[in-house]
């Protein structure tokens, strides 16, 4: 690269920044995208902020819209964080991998580094 005058007439060189497409970042914002078209309560629901620990950079919130609850957990942690929340209903399922989750007594769950869990709430006949 070739230095260039700034406006103080002093030369700097900058490195050329890489620019490259990154399939994987571009396939986990398209599955957030379609997660959020697919389901009206993470655009349009009630907002309920539910957990929040400011130290650990760890964000809970629930959207609410006609029965459907979906609870949002964040970690911007780089290291996993425990989650320990006053839910009492006991079965969630991830919407990005559609596991299911079944709490005994209270909602505990493990968030990796630097992860969002999507939980929709299921109801049992």
């Amino acid at each position: 690269a070739r230095p260039q005058e700034s406006a103080g007439g002093c030369l700097a060189a900058r490195p050329v920044d890489p620019v490259a497409f990154d399939s994987s970042l571009y396939a986990w914002y398209k599955s957030l995208i379609h997660l959020r078209l697919a389901q009206p309560a993470l655009t349009r629901g009630v907002l309920k902020f539910v957990y929040s620990d400011r130290e650990n950079n760890v964000l809970a919130y629930k959207r609410i819209l006609n029965g459907d609850q979906v609870l949002v957990l964040v970690n911007n942690n780089r290291a996993p964080q425990n989650v320990f929340l006053p839910e009492r209903h006991k079965t969630w399922r991830n919407l990005m991998n559609h596991k299911m989750y079944s709490f005994k007594q209270k909602f505990e769950t493990t968030l990796a580094p630097k992860s969002v869990m999507i939980l929709k709430k299921v109801d049992h006949a």
